[in-house]
């Protein structure tokens, strides 16, 4: 059960992801830990709560077709998507 303080800390997060660029996320596939979410669900959750972007990473794989895949999936399924747009890989 929520309480209204767990709300507040909430809308808290929720005012400091508004706007921001996650610069290390770590997602699934990961061979050596579980992860909650891959590059589609992190996309999802960064749109959903308005932050700038952020740059899928991984200590044992290059990102690069995690990233343009989850970018081309995630932003045609919105009508975001620009063929002129920055894609960084890692």
């Amino acid at each position: 059960m929520l309480t209204s303080e767990t709300s507040m800390d909430n809308d808290s997060v929720d005012q400091i992801l508004n706007g921001s660029f996650d610069f290390h996320v770590y997602s699934s596939p990961d061979p050596y830990s579980v992860r909650r979410m891959d590059g589609l669900d992190t996309a999802r959750l960064a749109y959903e709560v308005e932050m700038s972007g952020f740059v899928l990473n991984s200590d044992y794989y290059s990102t690069c077709i995690c990233s343009l895949l989850t970018f081309k999936e995630f932003y045609n399924q919105h009508y975001l998507y620009h063929p002129n747009e920055p894609l960084i890989c890692s």
